[in-house]
């Protein structure tokens, strides 16, 4: 997609969050349900930035509507950022923010079935084979302390 700003084409890019939510040396991840992207595979907590609302509050957003889960928007760390082509082969460029989080209030719950058909933990050692494989790149990334990286390009 191309907007035109004062006369010149710019191209779009589309912000999303990650949560790296962590407890007892685990990730948790879910499994999506009812897309057509990734069906099938494990991924994390994650969403869209909408329009007007700062990254840690989309995230914080994204996280009580998937997990059902509180988090401080203050209490996210900053931990990687990634930048790829759209998988949809559409023109868009992504821009990925990952945050870690380690303190949060309540019992991750599935709350969009219709999404999702598990919410499981695992160890950065024993991620699953049906992880969606940037989501498994940038989880080892993170772990071994990167913190950027271009994918797809």
């Amino acid at each position: 997609m191309v907007h035109i700003i004062d006369n010149v084409d710019r191209f779009s890019v589309i912000p999303a969050v990650f949560a790296i939510i962590e407890h007892d040396g685990k990730v948790l991840l879910g499994k999506r349900a009812g897309t057509n992207y990734m069906l099938g595979k494990y991924g994390l907590v994650s969403g869209h930035v909408d329009g007007g609302e700062p990254l840690r509050v989309a995230l914080q957003r994204e996280i009580m509507e998937e997990a059902g889960i509180m988090v401080n928007p203050e209490a996210m760390e900053f931990a990687y950022l990634s930048h790829r082509p759209s998988a949809e082969g559409d023109g868009t460029e992504r821009i990925d923010l990952f945050f870690i989080i380690r303190a949060f209030d309540g019992e991750p719950t599935i709350c969009e079935p219709d999404k999702c058909t598990h919410l499981d933990w695992f160890s950065y050692d024993d991620l699953p084979a049906e992880i969606i494989p940037y989501i498994r790149d940038v989880l080892l990334a993170v772990r071994s302390g990167e913190r950027f990286t271009e994918f797809g390009w």
